[in-house]
């Protein structure tokens, strides 16, 4: 079991976790994202975007091995999940 997996389960029914690429950039850009999940095909530019940003500080970004399908089943939502965002 990957370690970034038990963590997101953990914070699943808390309000600080947010889905998505819009809520990920706007928790990002305004210091509110204390970590990054990103899932194995989220889009090349994405993760290189939150790479970069990551090296700047303020948020740690946890590279998944689960695709945006298995992300979207193990946050029990009908949608995939490219990334999900837990706020400070």
């Amino acid at each position: 079991m990957e370690k970034g997996l038990d963590l997101l389960r953990k914070n699943l029914k808390s309000d600080k976790l947010r889905f998505g690429e819009k809520e990920c950039i706007k928790a990002v850009m305004a210091g509110k994202a204390d970590k990054v999940f990103v899932a194995s095909n989220a889009k090349d530019e994405l993760k290189e975007r939150l790479e970069r940003y990551a090296k700047q500080g303020g948020f740690e970004l946890i590279l998944l091995n689960s695709t945006n399908i298995q992300l979207g089943a193990i946050c029990k939502k009908q949608y995939n999940i490219a990334v999900a965002t837990l706020v400070k």
